[in-house]
């Protein structure tokens, strides 16, 4: 019987494991046939709700993403809030990196423009002793250096760069965020951070374009500029070659995404749609280009807008790519991508190694999430709860230490004060509720309340404490131990089935974490694991004296 017995508790604690396990396993469409070319066309402050918004505006666009796999992409850094800079930096270094936040990063020149007194790979020369004759140059690079030699994360600015120049692919950058504010609020007018996507750890891009020839003046476009796509896509004509790796930016969405301080709500809706609208033109242009049998063409948004923290787009078309969710090494989670994993990804497809200073992981396929439609309204409502989990999150963490506070002070004046002791069962019923409180705010996450708002979620949880209150009370009618027992086992249960079914409670929940933070993608957050552990131990104490003698010990360490 005691061997039975222990056989019975190993089996007990290796189902969540052998669970998890195989959860990982699931086949990952491997087939990855070698790309001749990799296109990247960069969306900065593009969000999948923006896309959604305006689907019937973007043909072209949507078109693109509806043949491949996507997912929300993660663009925190560092920092939580992600520059323009940092995004790109850490595109190619393929680990958490930064810029240096000041006019320098947005420094990235053709070598034969003027800078100064000179040209700009005159002023490269001065700055880094470096002779260049061609392509870009980033003035800004050894401010760059400098400051992620000071982070943790042992960065190598320009990785993918080299590994690229190393087996002899050619690299072109072509974006212009440039704009002149004349009140010098935004700081700076050149906004060229894209060159440090693909910069060497030299700073130097070998071709591309980066200039005001890409420009045409637009009175109805943020600070009267604007792309000319046709200037774009001669340039990208020059530059997509055989083994080559092509980044080209969406430099209108910079713009119009630096200018949203100046406009008025509704004006910035239309100035969105505006610059989408265009960038959806020149995808056109660029996809005639590219031959689906042989290139691969990835989406990314480096960075979220201004002036919140979202999920941006990602997407990969790819030969021996089908259509589904985009996952990868780091976040083991489908539909959720991380910036630091574009860098692995270009190289895995195309028969590339990533050198070990990155921390990303390439982009694996799952054939998940229903039809194209359905994918791209799932992540977006991913975006949706994440923030809105943000937005609660603080409220909920208040909420509960103000309701132990108050559940302490009131047990002690009951203790107190004999005469009052007809609140006794009152007392009971709140401090049951709290308990419910916690398996409230997990299972919560079964409910859109991010589409209902603030005062339906706030009032969900009061009812639904205040139900598993009287469930548990019930419970307990005959020994109250019980419904303490009853009420832990409860939250226990919640979080074990949750995470075997892959912890979608424990996503974009106060109790768990949120893509947004980046923290962590799967399994339990350190709140959702504290109150499992805090949870178990004291239920482990209650069975063993309920129970009693070693029986009650045994069901107390399963």
């Amino acid at each position: 019987m005691k061997r039975v017995a222990a056989a019975a508790v190993l089996a007990v604690l290796a189902v969540p494991l052998l669970v998890a396990a195989t959860s990982d396993a699931a086949p990952a469409g491997t087939a990855k046939p070698e790309a001749q070319r990799v296109l990247v066309i960069s969306l900065p402050a593009v969000t999948w709700q923006d896309i959604q918004a305006r689907i019937d505006a973007l043909p072209n666009l949507t078109r693109l993403l509806d043949s491949s796999a996507i997912g929300g992409l993660t663009t925190r850094t560092i920092d939580r809030s992600t520059r323009l800079a940092d995004g790109y930096v850490t595109l190619g270094a393929g680990t958490r990196s930064v810029g240096t936040d000041s006019d320098t990063d947005g420094e990235g020149f053709e070598v034969d423009e003027p800078f100064g007194d000179a040209t700009a790979g005159q002023a490269f020369e001065r700055r880094t002793g470096r002779n260049a004759q061609n392509g870009l140059v980033n003035l800004g690079v050894a401010g760059i250096v400098d400051k992620n030699e000071q982070e943790l994360y042992d960065a190598e600015v320009g990785a993918l760069g080299d590994k690229l120049a190393g087996a002899d692919w050619s690299r072109a950058v072509i974006a212009n965020g440039d704009g002149l504010d004349v009140e010098e609020l935004t700081g700076g007018y050149y906004r060229r951070q894209a060159v440090a996507g693909l910069m060497g750890s030299d700073g130097r891009v070998p071709a591309g374009a980066v200039g005001p020839e890409l420009l045409v003046p637009d009175a109805d476009a943020p600070f009267g500029l604007r792309y000319d796509n046709d200037a774009v896509l001669r340039e990208f004509r020059d530059v997509w070659q055989p083994r080559s790796v092509v980044l080209v930016e969406g430099s209108d969405l910079v713009r119009e995404d630096v200018y949203r301080q100046f406009a008025t709500p509704v004006q910035r809706d239309r100035l969105l749609t505006q610059a989408l609208t265009r960038t959806d033109e020149l995808v056109g242009g660029l996809l005639r280009e590219v031959d689906t049998e042989r290139d691969a063409v990835m989406v990314v948004g480096p960075v979220h807008p201004a002036r919140e923290v979202r999920l941006t787009v990602a997407s990969l078309r790819a030969p021996g790519v089908e259509p589904g969710l985009l996952r990868s090494g780091t976040t083991r989670r489908p539909g959720f991508v991380q910036l630091v994993d574009i860098a692995p990804t270009i190289l895995d497809r195309i028969g590339l190694d990533a050198p070990d200073s990155m921390e990303g992981r390439q982009f694996e396929v799952r054939d998940e999430g229903g039809d194209a439609a359905q994918r791209r309204a799932g992540i977006a409502d991913a975006d949706a709860a994440a923030t809105f989990r943000d937005e609660v999150v603080s409220v909920v963490a208040v909420l509960f230490v103000v309701i132990q506070a108050a559940l302490v002070l009131a047990a002690l004046l009951w203790v107190a004060l004999p005469a009052r002791r007809e609140f006794g069962a009152a007392l009971h019923l709140a401090a049951l509720a709290a308990l419910g409180f916690v398996a409230a705010v997990l299972l919560a996450r079964l409910l859109p309340f991010h589409e209902w708002g603030h005062v339906a979620y706030f009032g969900g949880l009061a009812a639904a404490a205040l139900v598993l209150a009287v469930v548990y009370r019930f419970a307990g009618r005959r020994d109250p131990l019980m419904s303490l027992i009853v009420g832990l086992g409860a939250i226990i249960t919640v979080l074990v089935v949750d995470v075997l079914f892959g912890a979608p409670l424990q996503l974009s929940n106060p109790l768990g974490y949120s893509p947004l933070i980046a923290a962590r993608f799967s399994g339990y957050g350190n709140l959702g694991y504290a109150a499992l552990a805090s949870s178990a131990v004291l239920l482990a104490g209650l069975l063993a004296h309920r129970i009693g003698g070693r029986r009650g010990a045994l069901f107390a360490i399963a």
